[in-house]
């Protein structure tokens, strides 16, 4: 009888099966960029009008993420929690959805586009990680403005610390 029971757990966890790991946090990839997708220190992102987009950046913690002319800010993720605590206790995967800036949405401004995400032109961005002062991760945002309508999608970074 003392068999019965790890017997019935060993196929009990057969049966149910292990959880997944997830394979995507804010609809984006939870695969780490490589360096061959993104050079160190840089961001990069498929453009809706065809141009490139492949900038130098740079992040702070608790504040803002910036490559090239785009700016990403928020402190908080989508549960409104302090991204800069997530990230100095290495909780990642962090999600911050991108929209309007609120308590739980950060904001991305495309300055030299002069577009910008809002209550209706959202997107996303996925922190994965931290090696050596790099953040890593994945966005993509639909901004608009006085510059018009412009979608970055498969955008990717490894930034180093400012």
């Amino acid at each position: 009888m003392r068999f019965v029971f790890p017997a019935v757990v060993v196929a009990a966890s057969v049966f149910a099966g292990c959880p997944e790991p997830a394979t995507n946090v804010c609809d984006l990839s939870t695969e780490l960029p490589s360096t061959d997708e993104v050079a160190e220190g840089r961001g990069r992102a498929d453009r809706s009008d065809g141009g490139e987009f492949n900038e130098a950046g740079s992040w702070l913690p608790g504040s803002s993420i910036i490559i090239g002319t785009l700016s990403i800010d928020g402190t908080t993720d989508e549960a409104g929690l302090q991204v800069a605590d997530l990230i100095s206790a290495g909780t990642f995967p962090i999600c911050q959805r991108l929209g309007a800036r609120d308590d739980r949405t950060a904001a991305a401004d495309f300055g030299g586009e002069d577009v910008r995400t809002d209550a209706t032109h959202t997107g996303a961005l996925s922190i994965l990680g931290l090696e050596d002062n790099i953040l890593i991760g994945r966005f993509q945002a639909d901004l608009a403005g006085g510059g018009g309508d412009l979608s970055l999608t498969d955008g990717a970074f490894r930034l180093p610390r400012r």
